[in-house]
């Protein structure tokens, strides 16, 4: 483990969110931080079922932002891309680049699977903290470290969209009137910057990834648990293989609010022999059984009369 970079290393440390901040780097902090710098903001894991949603700032001073990506370098042939379009061997040799050479800053946030269903299950319905609003929080809250905590001068922010970015640009000039934003679909085949924080999102949140998976019986081998993507076979075949009758999955890793994890522990339980539990928030949230039949539940339903339902305390009781 003392192998694994220090984005990795702070994800680690805990089964809820965590922030790194990397060191700034040279050419900045010669120019008592006067030197203009943009920022790229990027995602990796938004859809898996296993892992964290890994978000990067990353940043760079405007004077070096059109290397990256020139394939003409002596030093390195970068190529900053989309990380989904690069493969993991070129992704692998930029970050182990970013990493020795720290002529990139970063700040990244690992919002773990925990914490993301923490959110997304909240009672009452009107407080559910949905998936866009962690993303823009987090974001915001990076530039935030960058711009008012590192005190660097921050010309221009470029990000990949979540939600509609009209929208959501003007939600961040608002919260940083003195800052430029670029808020479009697809920003990271198109601005590099955001390519970098791409790169560094996705390695990061694979290494966490198999990190968090390794099996309790040899660390050295992790399980194969795939990409996380429903659309996985092999993410599909560790699901139906290794759920348990009443935790399911391990919770540090899996994201228990997704669809796709609710239909083996609700909707089949005989397939998969796991437990028909009956939770009181189930009643309360959605006004309807969460089994396979589907049958309707009066939204004036008195839970707390209602026989056999389970409710949080009682199941620690167990």
């Amino acid at each position: 483990m003392s192998n694994l970079p220090e984005t990795v290393q702070k994800l680690l440390e805990s089964s809820h969110t965590e922030t790194y901040v990397s060191p700034i780097p040279k050419e900045v902090l010669d120019s008592n931080k006067e030197t203009p710098i943009i920022i790229g903001v990027d995602e990796a894991g938004r859809g898996p079922i296993f892992g964290s949603m890994v978000y990067c700032a990353a940043y760079v001073p405007v004077s070096f932002s059109e290397s990256l990506k020139s394939t003409g370098s002596a030093n390195l042939k970068y190529g900053f891309d989309d990380s989904k379009k690069l493969t993991d061997v070129k992704r692998d040799e930029l970050f182990g680049y970013i990493w020795r050479e720290k002529n990139t800053g970063y700040v990244l946030t690992g919002i773990s699977a925990r914490d993301i269903c923490s959110g997304m299950m909240r009672y009452p319905p009107s407080e559910i903290y949905n998936l866009n609003q962690q993303a823009h929080d987090t974001t915001m809250a990076m530039i935030n470290i960058i711009s008012e905590e590192l005190k660097l001068n921050v010309d221009h922010v470029f990000i990949d969209t979540v939600g509609p970015p009209e929208s959501y640009q003007r939600k961040l000039e608002a919260r940083f009137p003195k800052i430029k934003f670029t808020v479009s679909k697809k920003a990271d085949s198109i601005y590099p910057i955001v390519s970098v924080a791409s790169v560094i999102a996705k390695v990061t949140r694979d290494m966490h990834l198999k990190e968090l998976s390794r099996d309790n019986n040899d660390e050295n081998k992790p399980l194969a648990v795939g990409s996380g993507y429903p659309s996985d076979p092999n993410t599909v075949r560790f699901l139906a293989n290794n759920v348990t009758p009443l935790i399911g999955w391990d919770p540090n890793f899996t994201r228990f609010s997704w669809n796709t994890t609710n239909s083996y522990l609700c909707d089949q339980n005989e397939k998969y022999k796991t437990l028909n539990i009956k939770w009181e928030d189930d009643y309360i949230t959605t006004g309807r059984k969460r089994s396979k039949d589907g049958n309707n539940v009066l939204m004036n339903l008195e839970p707390s009369k209602t026989k056999g339902m389970l409710t949080i305390d009682s199941f620690y009781d167990i």
